[in-house]
């Protein structure tokens, strides 16, 4: 291996969470200790990150980890929003980076378009959220139907 291939650092993206620094719960919390964590440890880290309406600045970071932000257009997250966010970040997670950390499974079927690009993708499963009585069936079903996918997906 030459200098070039020893120096370039591996690339990963942090989606799924609302972004750093950590304001809302679980999924802020363990994307900010875990990307920081990676940061000191050498890895080039991107979070994506919830904002009002469109906002690109490249040089954008928090304590060594790099912001992208992606829009939510409404002050209250509702599902359309929530598939966009993911779309738009596991669409620039693809062509930017070399390992995407998705946080739940409740979007894996957004995950096909980057295997198809032979990224490594690790999913952060919350557990069987398809257990959870708040849904009606039709959703635990959908629910359950990306766990099993999630398993096929990821790496």
């Amino acid at each position: 291996m030459d200098r070039k291939e020893r120096d370039k650092k591996i690339r990963i993206a942090i989606v799924g969470s609302r972004g750093i620094p950590a304001k809302y719960g679980g999924y802020e919390t363990i994307t900010q200790d875990l990307s920081i964590g990676l940061v000191k440890k050498g890895f080039e880290i991107y979070v994506t990150c919830e904002s009002k309406g469109f906002k690109y600045n490249p040089y954008a970071s928090f304590q060594g980890v790099r912001l992208v932000y992606f829009p939510i257009i409404n002050s209250i997250r509702n599902l359309s929003d929530v598939l966009l966010y993911d779309a738009l970040s596991i669409f620039w997670a693809t062509f930017n980076v070399d390992i995407i950390y998705m946080l739940s499974y409740t979007n894996s079927p957004l995950l096909i378009f980057p295997r198809m690009f032979q990224k490594t993708i690790l999913i952060n499963a919350d557990g069987l959220e398809w257990k959870r009585r708040k849904h009606n069936r039709f959703l635990r079903f959908l629910l359950k139907s990306f766990e099993a996918l999630s398993l096929k997906i990821a790496d």
